[in-house]
């Protein structure tokens, strides 16, 4: 009985020491990121989804570009409520895009590229979703507007670009947390 037991503390202890080394390893990657990309990886709250992709208007011939898409489930929830899109993510960061393509891996509609969306080619983009701080949002709308060829939706959650004016404003219903409370709606 007594070996059993010490099997069982040496693998309970295992497990705590692999978990204790992934959780180190995940929040090392974090740090990075955040320094690396200017944006840390916070994932959209699962209450605020459904609104999420109701706000994008998308329609059956829509091309979905989820800048930053992080772990991809806005792509997943837009290809779910309308599976003829296509819906492409930009994640630059090492990790969420590893989650991304881990969430999407069956859905062929869906593509994530580990890429730097400021050198990207977006042209056949017809909605955009962020979840990005003003800044960036603020250098982002410019290269939407020179590099898509007609007008896009552009639907930004939390963050409000300082220097263009939103077309909507659309409070959402999610009263647990201070994430995913707005989205600021942009025609460019």
């Amino acid at each position: 009985m007594y070996i059993i037991y010490m099997i069982l503390y040496t693998i309970l202890l295992l497990l705590s020491l692999l978990f204790s080394i992934l959780f180190i390893i995940f929040m090392a990657l974090q740090i990075i990121a955040a320094f690396s990309t200017h944006a840390p990886f916070v994932p959209v709250p699962d209450e605020v989804l459904e609104q999420i992709v109701a706000s994008l208007k998308l329609s059956h011939n829509s091309v979905l570009y989820d800048l930053g898409c992080g772990n991809g489930k806005v792509l997943v929830e837009a290809v779910l409520t309308h599976p003829q899109i296509k819906a492409v993510g930009i994640e630059r960061a090492f990790f969420p895009y590893l989650l991304a393509k881990l969430r999407t891996r069956n859905f062929q509609n869906i593509t994530i590229k580990r890429a730097n969306f400021f050198e990207t080619d977006m042209s056949e983009a017809t909605h955009f979703f962020t979840y990005l701080y003003p800044g960036l949002l603020r250098k982002l709308i410019p290269i939407m507007q020179d590099h898509t060829k007609k007008e896009v939706r552009v639907v930004s959650c939390d963050f409000e670009s300082e220097e263009h004016t939103p077309v909507e404003i659309v409070e959402l219903d999610n009263e647990y947390l201070n994430l995913g409370k707005r989205l600021y709606i942009y025609h460019v």
